[in-house]
C-alpha cells in the first residue's frame, strides 16, 4: 500500500500500522475508536475458506471458542506464538486444537467436517457460496465428552508434549488423524516442495490448499523453544498447581 494512503488524514482513525510481508503480505493496524486490532489482506480466497471451515467447528461445541482464545494467551505469555517471528501464528494454534479434539479426546470433541460433508466444505466452491449460517445437523455433530476446559487444556498440552511427534508428524484436520511429513509434502506444488523438505520444522496442514501452515518456522531453536513450553506446562500441570501459574513460566 503507497505510503500516501498509510499517512493520510482520511484514515486518522487507524494506527499501529505494520507491514507484514508474508506468503500473503497482511497490513495490521488498530481502530482508535474500538481499540480492535485489525489485519488486512487482498485476494486471499483461501482465507475465505478456512474462516468458513473453523467457524462451523465452533458452532458444535461451545469449548471450542474458550480454549483457542485461553491456548492464544498462553503461547503470548510464553513467548512461542507470532508467525512474524517464526513462531506459532494464532491460525496454527487453532488448527492445533481442532486436531486435538478430533484425534486425542475420548469420545472425540469434534468430528471431521470436511469428511462428513464433502459437498459444503471444498475447495470447489465460489467464495459467494460460503454460506455462514448454513444449517447442519448440529445435535448430530455434538459429542458426549464431558470433559471441563480445563481438562481439556489439560490434554492438549500432555498430547503435543508426549504423543505427537514434530519430527515425523504432520497436523491435520482433513485426514483427522497425524500423517507423516514426506507424504504431507507431496500434496505440495512443485515449485514449494524443495523449500519445505529444507526448511521444514513443524507441519500443519492447510485443511483446503494442503500447504503447510507453519511455514513461518524455520529455526531449530525456534522449534525447541515451543516444544519446552510445552514440557514445563505439562510439568506444572502434573503436579497440579493452579492453572494460573502457567503463566509464570520463564521459558528459557
Amino acid at each position: 500500500m503507497p505510503r500516501y494512503y498509510l499517512n493520510s488524514q482520511a484514515i486518522c482513525f487507524l494506527y499501529h500500522f505494520t507491514l507484514i510481508r508474508a506468503k500473503v503480505p497482511i497490513i495490521k493496524f488498530c481502530d482508535r475508536y474500538t481499540g480492535i486490532d485489525c489485519d488486512l489482506n487482498v485476494n486471499n480466497v483461501n482465507g475465505l475458506y478456512n474462516t468458513y471451515l473453523l467457524a462451523m467447528y465452533a458452532k458444535i461445541d461451545w469449548r471450542v471458542r474458550p480454549l483457542g482464545v485461553f491456548i492464544k494467551h498462553w503461547a503470548q505469555c510464553l513467548d512461542i506464538h507470532d508467525a512474524q517471528r517464526g513462531r506459532l501464528s494464532t491460525y496454527c494454534l487453532l488448527l492445533m486444537l481442532i486436531h486435538y479434539l478430533q484425534t486425542a479426546c475420548i469420545p472425540p470433541v469434534l468430528p471431521n467436517l470436511q469428511e462428513k460433508f464433502p459437498n459444503l466444505f471444498n475447495y470447489t466452491m465460489e467464495p459467494y457460496e460460503l454460506d455462514m449460517n448454513i444449517e447442519l445437523p448440529w445435535n448430530e455433530l455434538q459429542s458426549n465428552n464431558s470433559n471441563s476446559l480445563a481438562e481439556l487444556f489439560t490434554g492438549f498440552i500432555y498430547y503435543y508434549t508426549n504423543q505427537f511427534d514434530f519430527n515425523k508428524w504432520a497436523i491435520s484436520i482433513r485426514h483427522k488423524t497425524p500423517f507423516m511429513k514426506h507424504i504431507a509434502m507431496k500434496h505440495l506444488p512443485p515449485y514449494e516442495q524443495g523449500y519445505i523438505v529444507r526448511n521444514c520444522k513443524i507441519f500443519i496442514e492447510e485443511p483446503f490448499s494442503q500447504t503447510n501452515a507453519a511455514r513461518s518456522i524455520h529455526s531449530d531453536n525456534i522449534v525447541s523453544y515451543i516444544k519446552q513450553a510445552f514440557i514445563k506446562t505439562n510439568e506444572i500441570l502434573s503436579d497440579q498447581y493452579p492453572l494460573e501459574s502457567i503463566m509464570n513460566i520463564r521459558n528459557n
